[in-house]
């Protein structure tokens, strides 16, 4: 046992938060309180599926294939 000149007196807590953690909102706390994230991948996902679809119809090659296969590697760069 140690023993100090000030002795810090224990303190007990009066109330307890619990954190639950999920992969789908990462973390939920006891009072039911949840972390709102504001999605950018799932957005820029969908707007990266329309892109490839338009460029997936053009003609390979041409003036508009190479604008638009631009605008698809740019998602991979940083995003919309």
């Amino acid at each position: 046992m140690f023993e100090y000149e000030n002795q810090v007196p224990e303190r007990k807590p009066h109330t307890f938060l619990g954190l639950d953690f999920s992969m789908n909102g990462l973390y939920k706390d006891s009072e039911g309180n949840e972390a709102d994230y504001p999605r950018y991948y799932r957005k820029w996902e969908k707007k990266l599926e329309r892109e490839q679809r338009k460029l997936s119809h053009m003609q390979k090659g041409s003036r508009n294939w190479e604008k638009q296969r631009i605008k698809v590697a740019a998602f991979w760069q940083i995003g919309p």
